[in-house]
């Protein structure tokens, strides 16, 4: 074989290798677009109510403004403010859809530990990771 005879083998296969992503990835996106609408369709059989009203994007806020709970509800060894409760509310609401009025908040407190729990297990897969490298003698 010659050079051009690698080259045209070459590319052919590059032609045929890329055709057949990009064609699995449209099926791909078919089909989550299809798997979305009967789950869509679902929901609002299930609720009877019309969930495409419900979707908002998390940053859009709502042309009413939502009203903040109760801060009575809130205990008195809380150091929490008031305007945090509300930020929290806003951002619980935005993140699910509903209303204010639909939760009671009992209690917020801080999670304990010094670190967040993604933290937590971020900094244990990393020293798993060293440790695994060490065993095998500094080789991946």
């Amino acid at each position: 074989m010659h050079v051009m005879e690698y080259t045209s083998e070459g590319v052919l296969t590059t032609i045929i290798g890329m055709g057949v992503v990009f064609i699995v990835l449209i099926i791909l996106s078919i089909f989550i677009k299809i798997l979305n609408t009967v789950v869509d369709a679902a929901i609002e059989k299930k609720t009877g109510k019309d969930h495409q009203v419900r979707k908002q994007p998390a940053g859009v806020v709502s042309p009413s403004p939502a009203k903040a709970p109760v801060t009575n509800q809130i205990k008195p060894r809380d150091s929490i403010s008031p305007a945090v409760v509300a930020a929290i509310t806003a951002s619980i609401c935005a993140l699910t859809g509903k209303t204010a009025e639909e939760f009671k908040f009992t209690e917020i407190r801080r999670a304990s530990g010094s670190q967040p729990v993604w933290s937590f297990i971020g900094t244990n897969d990393v020293i798993a990771t060293r440790q695994r490298f060490i065993e095998k003698g500094n080789r991946p």
